[in-house]
């Protein structure tokens, strides 16, 4: 993991302009701009004219369109130029590619409601699970029966400070390298 501070100062995404999380994504990067976050977010489709001009308002985006085509790949090479302090993905399956950089997955209430396999894979591999309350907290909880590192946070304008203190901390306990089954984990709730 190549975190080089504990003060999360850039945060790259990988989002698709076609798929549900690419309004969430945008909502948390100018959340999360209004205290000093940059965020790089990795188009894994070509966004629209309206979706681009309203990523061009975000403070500090920087809006990447990969060389016409979907593959995840090409982001793993956006991460390494980017030098960002912690992943954001949606996808799960996201999750389990090779990245260097600690990782927060966003789940939504459709992947808790038709749980996959590489829901559950990623859920292991990701430093942070995000879910939007405390019903999908419990409903994330009972579907893995061990403890993860989750947070209960929406997305919205207002819960950029959160993020960042969410962020924060998992940038610590990996530079604290916790490992995977430290005696008593921590839960951001």
């Amino acid at each position: 993991m190549q975190s080089k501070h504990l003060n999360v100062t850039h945060v790259l995404m990988a989002a698709d302009p076609s798929a549900s999380h690419w309004h969430p994504a945008l909502t948390l990067a100018e959340a999360l701009a209004e205290h000093g976050v940059r965020s790089t977010i990795a188009c894994l489709s070509t966004p629209s004219a309206t979706d681009r001009e309203r990523a061009g308002r975000v403070p500090g985006i920087d809006l990447r369109m990969g060389p016409g085509t979907t593959s995840i790949e090409w982001t793993l090479f956006l991460e390494m130029l980017a030098e960002p302090d912690i992943v954001q993905l949606f996808v799960p399956e996201h999750v389990l590619m090779p990245w260097r950089s600690p990782l927060a997955l966003r789940v939504s209430d459709d992947q808790l409601r038709k749980p996959s396999k590489e829901l559950l894979e990623a859920t292991e591999n990701a430093n942070l699970v995000l879910v939007e309350d405390a019903v999908q907290y419990d409903r994330l909880q009972s579907l893995l029966g061990r403890q993860a590192v989750i947070a209960a946070l929406p997305v919205s304008a207002q819960n950029g400070w959160d993020h960042f203190l969410a962020y924060e901390e998992i940038i610590q306990g990996v530079l604290l390298d916790l490992g995977d089954h430290p005696g008593d984990r921590f839960e951001l709730v």
